[in-house]
């Protein structure tokens, strides 16, 4: 590899069925995401008085970000698109009346490519339903 040349991260996005355009919009945004273009993650504990969850921000150099919702601080439940001027572009989630274990298994599989890339693997140990993220709330890359 040539002096100034980066090799790009791609996801392997697994295709899903039955999905309208905005749920089209983001299995195309994260077969174009690099994730070596991601600059910045913020992460943000919240409570429901019961439970503790975290939504993860991932922003790119170009200002578009993509959330992830860490229901009760054990599993993805949706994943959420904006583009840089904070429109947003679609959202796939988990249907709470019924069960979609393909569904939930592609969010799965997409959440753990970035938990793998950005090393978040060891700090989700420390958190739970009852356990908030307690580390930084900023990382830049």
């Amino acid at each position: 590899m040539g002096i100034g040349v980066c090799k790009m991260k791609k996801l392997e996005v697994n295709p899903l069925e039955n999905l309208n355009m905005y749920k089209k919009e983001v299995v195309k945004f994260l077969n174009q995401l690099d994730l070596e273009k991601v600059c910045k993650l913020t992460v943000s504990p919240e409570t429901d008085l019961i439970y503790y969850h975290t939504l993860f921000r991932f922003e790119t150099k170009i200002g578009n970000s993509i959330d992830f919702y860490y229901r009760k601080n054990k599993s993805i439940t949706a994943i959420r698109m904006w583009d840089k001027e904070r429109n947003f572009l679609g959202r796939i989630a988990l249907d709470k009346n019924k069960e979609d274990h393909k569904r939930e298994q592609w969010l799965t599989d997409i959440w753990n490519q970035f938990v793998d890339h950005f090393n978040l693997r060891i700090r989700l140990l420390f958190v739970n339903e009852t356990t908030p993220w307690k580390w930084n709330k900023e990382f830049i890359y």
